[in-house]
């Protein structure tokens, strides 16, 4: 995620929401499809949560990132991970239908269902131990204007 300015609408003891509004520069951004402010498009802004280690306060506008490599880890923990317990899971079925001869399509097919369930609900667990992490957090990095 690039660093996005916006208005803070709210601040409590360790963090701000800050209203981050996507303009056309997201268009021309090399990161527009792999970033989730590109998924925001149709709306004009989006509060987000940040930790506030600036020390803004309510109507600063402000810059507000995140590390490259939390929004790659992100991605890859909500996008292909599921996929590739699926896959396992699949796969597992499959030998294990050969192994005992059973229909191998039905095997496979719920093994692989039960493989999505069960990494969608490890990712729900792990999603929160995350949010708690400062690192997967969005941060307040610069006040670029103090509000009057």
């Amino acid at each position: 995620m690039p660093v996005r300015e916006g208005v803070v609408t709210r601040v409590t003891a360790e963090t701000a929401w800050v209203t981050v509004e996507c303009d056309d520069a997201c268009h021309s951004c090399p990161e527009h499809d792999s970033c989730g402010m590109s998924l925001l498009e149709k709306k004009k802004a989006v509060d987000v949560e940040a930790v506030n280690v600036a020390d803004a306060r309510v109507g600063d506008r402000v810059s507000v990132s995140m590390t490259p490599g939390a929004v790659a880890m992100l991605s890859f923990f909500l996008y292909l991970f599921p996929v590739i317990v699926m896959l396992i899971g699949a796969f597992t079925g499959d030998m294990a239908a050969r192994a005992v001869n059973l229909d191998t399509v039905i095997v496979s097919a719920v093994c692989g269902f039960l493989g999505l369930v069960g990494a969608i609900a490890g990712m729900r667990r792990v999603a929160r131990r995350m949010e708690k992490n400062l690192l997967f957090r969005p941060r307040v990095v610069a006040v670029v204007e103090r509000s009057p």
